[in-house]
């Protein structure tokens, strides 16, 4: 068990940037996943196709969004605006094809670093699962 844990242990690391901000990376350990806060933006890349993570942050938006105020899908990135139910935060979901299988999804809501963001990306994830 304990071997196991390490190898899932998302390596911790702080780089700076040459404006003086820090980056963290953070992840779940279970989940195999790693976050990264950067500039109140939290981006992870996860493996599947843009189209299947856009219909999937479709499906995330409808939840948690009041209403949508924008989406775009073209074949190399995906976006999707729309304003929170709780708290009527903006909420910013892009989508980015990394690879053909890989896609990276960063999400913004609100000013800075919104705990509301780690819950979105997960969100999206768990429903990759469904489709």
């Amino acid at each position: 068990m304990k071997k196991r844990f390490f190898y899932q242990l998302p390596l911790l690391m702080f780089l700076v940037s040459g404006s003086g901000c820090a980056l963290a990376v953070v992840g779940g350990v279970g989940a195999g996943s790693a976050y990264v806060w950067e500039k109140g933006n939290l981006t992870t890349y996860i493996k599947a196709p843009l189209g299947a993570v856009y219909e999937s942050a479709l499906n995330s938006g409808n939840a948690f969004f009041k209403s949508v105020i924008g989406k775009k899908l073209t074949d190399h990135y995906g976006s999707l605006e729309g304003i929170m139910l709780a708290g009527g935060d903006e909420a910013h979901i892009y989508m980015e094809r990394w690879t053909n299988t890989e896609t990276r999804v960063t999400v913004r809501v609100g000013l800075y670093k919104n705990k509301k963001a780690e819950t979105i990306l997960r969100d999206i994830e768990s429903r990759l699962g469904d489709q």
